[in-house]
């Protein structure tokens, strides 16, 4: 007798780049012409305990089983973002 299984593969989509949430939101403010150091605070409430210190993501399985590779980078995808939630919102129907 035969069984066949259905294997589950996780495929992450990332640009093999590291940044910090600072550096995202440093972008995000840039972009929306917004001053950072206007709109950030950090409060050690909301900070997490047991935080990772390093986090890159890596396609290459992507790349090997469907021949992705990522083609927008940080700054670009950053805007895209943002000029999305802004459209939506301006539009009147956040998502």
């Amino acid at each position: 007798m035969q069984i066949n299984r259905i294997t589950q593969t996780l495929l992450l989509s990332t640009t093999n780049e590291t940044h910090t949430v600072k550096q995202w939101l440093e972008k995000t403010c840039e972009v929306a012409q917004v001053d950072f150091w206007n709109v950030y605070t950090q409060s050690p409430t909301q900070e997490r305990q047991a935080e990772v210190d390093y986090l890159r993501g890596d396609y290459s399985k992507a790349e090997k089983v469907l021949g992705w590779k990522p083609k927008v980078k940080f700054d670009e995808l950053i805007e895209l973002m943002y000029k999305a939630d802004y459209d939506s919102l301006k539009s009147g129907n956040p998502r």
